[in-house]
């Protein structure tokens, strides 16, 4: 991971982007993309990987990655993500590569929350006993 580059900070200005200290964020060095991010408020600390390339949604329909009208706070983005129509925030977050984030209000965490990652729970199993991890 690296710094962003002042040409690059001022084409995300251009682009709509603001950041609280523009330090906090910092990009895959070789496969930052800046014109895959528009109208997205940066603050704490901001970790994005490779935004190059497409995401296919459920339906099928195939969308550019990117980062897009978002405020993100103290988050980490994996690979060949879209985040986009973020209307309160997201925060606390390390996003997984090929996630696709969109029209969504609040998403938000602190601490260190496992969200029951690693407990064995009964899935279509009538006896209740834990069969998936």
């Amino acid at each position: 991971m690296r710094n962003l580059t002042i040409s690059e900070i001022t084409a995300l200005e251009q682009q709509g982007c603001i950041a609280e200290d523009w330090m906090c964020v910092l990009v895959l060095d070789e496969d930052f993309n800046v014109d895959c991010i528009r109208n997205v408020e940066f603050s704490g600390r901001i970790e994005i990987g490779s935004l190059y390339g497409t995401i296919t949604t459920d339906d099928g329909l195939e969308r550019r990655c990117g980062l897009r009208n978002a405020c993100l706070h103290n988050v980490s983005i994996g690979d060949y993500c879209l985040i986009e129509n973020v209307h309160g925030y997201i925060s606390g977050y390390d996003i997984g590569s090929w996630c696709y984030i969109s029209n969504v209000g609040v998403i938000s965490t602190e601490g260190t929350p496992s969200f029951g990652n690693g407990n064995v729970v009964p899935v279509l199993n009538e006896g209740g006993d834990g069969n998936v991890v």
